[in-house]
């Protein structure tokens, strides 16, 4: 399954490091149309308030919609929610990054959201996981991940891999994934069922024999500016001319930043997707979103 509004490209002659890494890389559908952005981001509404709220949270707000004790829709609880967060430039934030990440993680990966930033970054009873989201996958051989996610929006993929990948070494020298795994074990019964609740619980629990089963992979998303969509959206070049450009970035990304990405202690998924404009995505995500006029 694609993220909602994207299209896979094969990037599969791309080899980023350890075996047990992977690599994905998309693009916006509809390249071609001149609103594709817009059309983009309208297309991403429905999953806002599943990204920004625990599940536990947003039956409570469909309750109170379906009884007729609010008219405030999901998504208008969305965006008042994102309008509560501290950061002093709204267009430079992290929620765009961070929402994608998510969509990548639960719609292409098939893993279940424990926690994201944005979550308690506008709640200040909750503590800030420190990563850009937390996630809990069963891989088809039985074995159960902990996805730790980092989403970087820069103008350049390198610096944005770069950053990303630094951001993730630097976390697992720290030691902080003792915190992350408390958050997890926190609210994990406020964002899955019953049933999964109680199949995944164990592993999230230090003194739990099933705690020393649980493995981990890191999640690296990059957004970023990619100029040949320009001349895509143009006309001027094929299908394959883009998908080749793209491929030969994705390259010279994972040769620069080799040394990082050998240095990290678990395998790591990445996942990248090109704008014309990296800076104008996100500010047409604030704007979208009634964050910025």
């Amino acid at each position: 399954m694609d993220i909602p509004g994207t299209q896979k490209i094969d990037a599969n002659n791309v080899t980023p490091g350890n075996s047990q890494n992977e690599l994905f890389c998309a693009c916006v559908k509809n390249l071609k149309n001149s609103t594709y952005l817009n059309n983009f981001l309208q297309d991403l509404d429905q999953y806002l308030p599943d990204f920004v709220f625990s599940k536990q949270t947003l039956d409570l707000h469909e309750k109170l919609l379906r009884e007729g004790k609010t008219t405030k829709t999901p998504i208008d609880k969305a965006r008042e929610f994102l309008k509560k967060t501290s950061l002093s430039r709204t267009s430079d934030s992290g929620e765009f990054g961070e929402f994608l990440l998510y969509l990548f993680a639960k719609h292409i990966k098939g893993a279940q959201k424990l926690i994201s930033t944005i979550q308690s970054r506008g709640n200040t009873n909750q503590s800030i996981p420190g990563r850009d989201g937390l996630f809990v996958l069963k891989a088809e051989n039985g074995d159960v991940f902990m996805l730790l996610g980092e989403a970087k929006i820069r103008v350049d993929s390198n610096d944005g891999l770069r950053d990303a990948q630094q951001d993730m070494n630097d976390f697992w020298v720290s030691g902080g994934i003792h915190h992350q795994i408390n958050l997890a074990s926190t609210h994990l019964r406020e964002e899955l069922n019953t049933e999964n609740a109680d199949m995944y619980e164990a592993y999230f629990i230090d003194d739990n024999p099933q705690h020393a089963q649980l493995k981990y992979k890191n999640i690296v998303f990059v957004g970023y500016s990619f100029s040949k969509l320009t001349t895509f959206i143009q006309g001027k070049t094929t299908d394959k001319d883009l998908c080749d450009a793209i491929i030969s970035d994705l390259n010279r990304c994972f040769t620069n930043q080799a040394s990082l990405i050998s240095s990290s202690p678990c395998p790591t998924i990445y996942c990248f997707l090109p704008f014309e404009s990296a800076d104008a995505a996100r500010t047409e995500f604030a704007r979208h979103n009634l964050l910025i006029i």
